[in-house]
């Protein structure tokens, strides 16, 4: 469990100006399953949201009122890492749960502010509202450069723009490696946890473009803030916030939609090694 002042020292920017507005500080969970004679280490990142307030870009009311819920992410990595043992899972896996609330006050991070995130890249901040890319930026940029993963894989309720694509039932993938892309599809149609590949075209790269910093941050991409090893593979998943109103076949308190699917894709050792961001369906 990395504190709020070793998040600072270590250079976690991001991850600890979304959590300077709360009295509760942010921390980073790290969890390991190390079998003896792994060949192949696969990390999965979750978001841990614990309150979403929309920070001094505040939410309306109707839009705050499940927003404990934002930890979904972070709570389906460690009930995958908690499985791991039981489920005899040769690989080595490491957890990371990026844990902070988003919360208004005099000392919460701001609109223009620019942020230096783990690893050195800056972020112009446009909306604090769009703090999950921000503290899974950090936490994939620390697992891809002091880790040495085969395959990186994020889960979080990132972003309500995903349910108006895509509906509350299935989440949607990025990815920019093919073979770990179907790989996940796969796993999510065997278990019922449906995942839908969104395009990353290159057109839109520019709409990440700062005057005053590496990137903007409205609607920075995780995967772009973290600037991973550019050889590994990498995929992201978005998923909505909740199933839509008058829709409750989706059970309350389900911890993320991507659980039984990411232990699917563990025991399914068979795609390129690679990096994946997966959403999951937050109710």
């Amino acid at each position: 469990m990395w504190t709020d002042q070793e998040l600072a020292s270590a250079g976690f920017g991001s991850l600890t100006a979304v959590g300077s507005g709360s009295d509760r500080p942010p921390r980073l969970i790290e969890l390991s399953h190390s079998p003896p004679g792994a060949r192949r280490h696969v990390v999965l990142v979750g978001k841990g949201i614990t309150f979403d307030s929309g920070g001094l870009s505040l939410k309306p009311n109707d839009g705050m009122k499940a927003m404990n819920t934002d930890m979904a992410g972070g709570a389906a990595v460690i009930a995958v890492m908690s499985a791991l043992a039981s489920l005899g899972i040769p690989d080595k896996v490491t957890g990371l749960v990026a844990a902070a609330e988003n919360m208004p006050s005099g000392s919460a991070y701001r609109p223009g502010d620019v942020l230096r995130c783990f690893g050195g890249r800056t972020v112009e901040i446009l909306n604090t509202d769009a703090e999950g890319r921000l503290v899974l930026a950090d936490a994939i940029a620390y697992a891809d450069a002091t880790l040495e993963p085969d395959q990186i894989v994020d889960v979080a309720t990132l972003t309500g723009a995903a349910r108006i694509a895509l509906g509350g039932r299935v989440a949607a993938l990025y990815s920019t490696s093919d073979d770990l892309a179907a790989a996940l599809l796969a796993s999510g149609e065997a278990s019922g946890d449906r995942l839908w590949r969104m395009p990353l075209a290159e057109e839109y790269r520019s709409a990440l473009d700062s005057p005053v910093a590496d990137l903007s941050k409205s609607c920075a991409a995780t995967a772009e803030s973290a600037e991973p090893d550019p050889s590994r593979p990498r995929s992201s998943c978005a998923s909505s916030p909740d199933p839509g109103p008058g829709r409750t076949s989706i059970s309350r308190g389900r911890p993320g939609a991507v659980r039984t699917t990411g232990n699917c894709r563990l025991v399914a050792r068979d795609s390129a090694p690679g990096c994946c961001s997966a959403g999951c369906l937050r109710t």
